[in-house]
């Protein structure tokens, strides 16, 4: 179990199942990327070198460096539809 893993106490088949080694360069969309939980998802897609579009409130806390940011809310459906273009 990595440090990540430990210090979150994830199991092994939720965190790194789904971010396999043998499917590199995909395009995920996180919602919540702001929080604990969505910086953890985050960290790992990218340490499996996954391509991260969030969607986020406040623009201004977009701080995380590798992410597309898009401003908005997440319950904005056009805005869905837009960022879920080529996911």
């Amino acid at each position: 179990m990595s440090k990540l893993e430990e210090r979150y106490k994830i199991s092994y088949n939720f965190s790194l199942s789904n971010f396999d080694s043998n499917h590199r360069d995909m395009n995920i969309l996180l919602l919540g990327i702001t929080g604990r939980t969505g910086r953890l998802i985050n960290q790992l897609a990218h340490a499996n070198e996954h391509n991260v579009t969030a969607i986020i409130r406040d623009k201004s806390r977009a701080t995380i460096p590798k992410v597309r940011f898009i401003e908005g809310s997440p319950m904005d459906r056009e805005l869905l539809d837009k960022a879920l273009q080529g996911i």
